[in-house]
């Protein structure tokens, strides 16, 4: 004869629902666009690797500035810019542009 056993769930506490609910809250917000002012999509061909937008702009940019501006992105405002592909980060071209021109040398 076999018997049953149920076991009775946890009730979650307080805080365990106040995170769910900030969780289920973050999820259902769209992330940011980096899509061009009054756009609600981009091109993939706007998306270059640091070497390819060092290779357009020969005269302006090098792979090691890149680098150098990615790596502090979150501190000078290009992390908008920026979208990560697998292991790679892209630069979204017309974002990149549009930010550097509000650079002041």
């Amino acid at each position: 004869m076999e018997t049953s056993h149920k076991t009775a769930k946890p009730i979650p506490s307080a805080a365990t629902l106040a995170k769910w609910e900030k969780m289920a809250k973050s999820e259902s917000e769209a992330p940011p666009s980096i899509a061009p002012e009054g756009q609600d999509s981009f091109s993939l061909d706007d998306l270059n690797t640091v070497e390819e937008l060092a290779a357009q702009y020969p005269k302006l940019l090098t792979v090691p500035t890149l680098r150098w501006q990615l790596r502090h992105r979150d501190e000078n405002g290009l992390a908008p810019a920026c979208v990560k592909g697998g292991k790679k980060l892209l630069l979204h071209r017309p974002t990149y542009e549009a930010w550097l021109a509000t650079r002041t040398a």
